[in-house]
């Protein structure tokens, strides 16, 4: 997981210095969400649960303006995650298995069904509420964007 954890961290270091600072939110992860997948299958990575020794590999990429955490994930049993709120804008991409989620929409009070294909992923807002079904033997890439730079314009106009 190690080779696979590092091969992934220099892609996503290779696309943040290529796209333009001022990019971020949920804009960002969609940008490096088809640039990883695209790196990913013209390196022909090998993407195999029996050849991961770690099960969780955590990194922070970290610039003057975004802070970005990515985090590979295999999951050696089934598990589900009910009613998870996430915290920041996050984006998950299944690298081997159909993954089920599950994603509420707190304006509409809808709930919206995707099935993440392998090399597929979905972005998720703040604030979201989500539940997720991670099959057997999924590997899982999640990078999750905070911005540094949140209220650069005035929220409330003033006059003296």
């Amino acid at each position: 997981m190690k080779n696979l954890s590092k091969q992934i961290n220099d892609i996503i270091k290779e696309e943040l210095s290529i796209i333009n600072k001022k990019i971020n939110g949920p804009v960002l992860l969609e940008i490096l969400k088809y640039k990883i997948i695209e790196k990913i299958k013209i390196n022909n990575l090998s993407i195999n649960p029996v050849n991961i020794i770690g099960e969780n590999d955590e990194n922070i990429l970290e610039d003057d303006l975004r802070n970005i955490t990515v985090k590979l994930i295999l999951y050696k049993s089934p598990l589900i995650n009910l009613n998870s709120i996430i915290k920041n804008n996050k984006l998950i991409i299944c690298l081997n298995e159909i993954l089920n989620i599950d994603i509420e929409n707190t304006k509409l009070k809808k709930i919206f069904n995707f099935k993440c294909a392998p090399m597929t992923g979905v972005i998720i807002p703040e604030e979201s509420k989500c539940s997720f079904n991670y099959p057997k033997n999924s590997i899982i890439l999640e990078l999750s964007s905070i911005d540094k730079l949140l209220n650069i314009e005035k929220s409330k106009e003033s006059t003296i």
